[in-house]
């Protein structure tokens, strides 16, 4: 019924109740056991893969400064 165990690295268990069983102690909410946890595929068989960023954010910082210094240096008045 909401109830977490804790395992500490040390090896004790702690376990904590929910505050809303003092409000509605009949409640059960019981779920099923969870189905284990399955590895991904290998990365030749995966379909998508994330694209790689083509620069670091420093770079991407760095040209967003240079950009914005850029257009500083115009005389371009701002009316």
């Amino acid at each position: 019924m909401g109830t977490v165990i804790w395992t500490a690295p040390s090896g004790k268990t702690y376990t904590t109740q929910p505050g809303s069983r003092l409000f509605f102690p009949k409640w059960d909410v019981t779920t099923a056991e969870l189905p284990p946890i399955s590895k991904p595929p290998p990365a030749e068989r995966r379909p998508v893969m994330m694209p790689r960023p083509k620069r670091t954010r420093a770079a991407d910082l760095a040209a967003a400064i240079q950009a914005e210094r850029d257009l500083n240096e115009r005389d371009i008045p701002p009316f």
